[in-house]
């Protein structure tokens, strides 16, 4: 994990969503850089099935000396120094058989995974799961709460642990049906490919998008088309398949399966070059973008993330022994600016429809609740008085307005008896 400021980590889990339509090879561009994750899992997964009958001969074993401690528990000539015995032994054996039957087979991935289920996969393997899929379309649908048991009327969105796993937050899962799971440090990466007839069910989800999923998310439209082929298409040559291969298994084994945290720290150029972009994206936040900010004020903490997997790319198993360099800073500032655009073109429908939808509610507000101000002017509130009762900024507000003249308009209004003019929204438009 990198130090971004003294105390303050982030790990290099990404949150990755990638819009491809069906039959342009979505497997094809994907499986060279999956394979070496396939290929451990799979290993692993045969190691341990190899281990476990080991230990399944060893827990029969185990289950037969259990019955016969309950047996001599139940026998009158026990000592009680030697019903202590036993009761300690059938302790260690209760033990024994829990960790024997609490190994599970190794998972590094799943596809479409409810929230609880995927909590039980967090659970069992380290609380750290990547999910994938070529075709997301299930796994959006579940995201996005198409299952999920919500009264009538409500949206129930799955999106509760992603947001702990996304920047480990302690999670803890309560509900009837299921077992309660407690996750201290849960880590998923994402990578999902999904056709374009999605984007409407993830982007124009209000729970989604405000609840902070989508903010937190690398987001882009491939925008790619079906092509002619003409003979002369470059494939992945073997060579950079091993080399790659090498790379990703190095780090598995090295940071993955050792256990613990291994901590790199940015040297102050690369300070300096994220301090930068963070103000920028504060600037953004509070500017042009003032009515999503929730997203550019993630976007600093996404480019730390990407820095650190440059870095790890870099260096590799000696990652921690290194300083993560400015110029490597600076990279990951520019794929972040990058997505930053790709992510704002694909909101730009929905933030339209959210400002729409956010005009009618405060054109209702101010025809319900505002007052005439003068003869033949319709119901109007002043910009400070709708901020104070409804929690709003005078910057959002006069967005909402300017955003939206068909339903309201602002005017600066001076008493008739004089005095300081105010600003007021007036509901109808000019």
């Amino acid at each position: 994990m990198l130090e971004t400021k003294p105390g303050e980590f982030v790990r290099g889990n990404t949150y990755i969503l990638t819009i491809v339509n069906s039959g342009l090879g979505k497997s094809r561009s994907s499986s060279p850089m999956l394979a070496p994750l396939y290929s451990i899992h799979d290993q692993l997964q045969e190691e341990w099935k190899e281990a476990y009958l080991e230990k399944k001969a060893d827990l029969d074993e185990i289950e037969v000396e259990i019955e016969a401690n309950k047996k001599a528990l139940k026998g009158r000539d026990l000592t009680d120094e030697g019903r202590q015995q036993a009761k300690k032994k059938l302790s260690e054996l209760y033990d024994q058989k829990g960790k024997i039957e609490g190994d599970k087979m190794p998972e590094l991935y799943t596809g479409h995974t409810t929230e609880p289920a995927l909590a039980i996969l967090l659970r069992d393997n380290n609380e750290v799961v990547s999910g994938i899929a070529a075709e997301a379309g299930g796994a959006i649908q579940i995201l996005a709460g198409k299952y999920s048991s919500a009264n009538k009327g409500e949206v129930k969105t799955e999106d509760g642990l992603l947001l702990s796993a996304y920047c480990q937050e302690r999670h803890k899962g309560n509900r009837a049906t299921t077992q309660s799971i407690e996750l201290r440090a849960p880590t998923v990466n994402l990578y999902w490919m999904f056709q374009s007839r999605y984007v409407p069910m993830l982007f124009g989800n209000h729970s989604l998008s405000t609840g902070g999923f989508l903010a937190r998310c690398l987001a882009f439209n491939s925008n790619a088309a079906p092509k002619e082929l003409d003979g002369n298409e470059p494939d992945i040559s073997q060579e950079l398949r091993n080399q790659f291969n090498k790379v990703i298994s190095g780090l598995f084994y090295e940071f993955r399966l050792k256990g613990g945290s291994k901590i790199v720290r940015p040297a102050g150029a690369a300070r300096e070059a994220m301090r930068q972009y963070y103000n920028e994206c504060i600037r953004l936040a509070n500017g042009d973008l003032l009515d999503v900010q929730q997203f550019p004020l993630r976007w600093c903490e996404n480019a730390w993330k990407i820095a650190l997997n440059l870095h790890a790319a870099a260096f590799r198993e000696e990652s921690p022994n290194h300083e993560l360099r400015g110029d490597t800073a600076e990279k990951a500032i520019k794929i972040a600016r990058w997505f930053s655009v790709e992510f704002l073109s694909l909101m730009s429908g929905g933030r339209e429809d959210q400002l729409e939808e956010d005009a009618r509610r405060l054109f209702e507000y101010v025809s319900r609740r505002g007052e005439v101000f003068a003869p033949g002017q319709k119901k109007s509130m002043t910009v400070r008085e709708i901020g104070r009762n409804r929690t709003m900024k005078a910057e959002e507000i006069r967005k909402i307005v300017k955003s939206n003249p068909q339903f309201l308009r602002i005017d600066s209004v001076t008493p008739e008896r004089g005095g300081t003019p105010s600003e007021r929204v007036f509901a109808g438009g000019r």
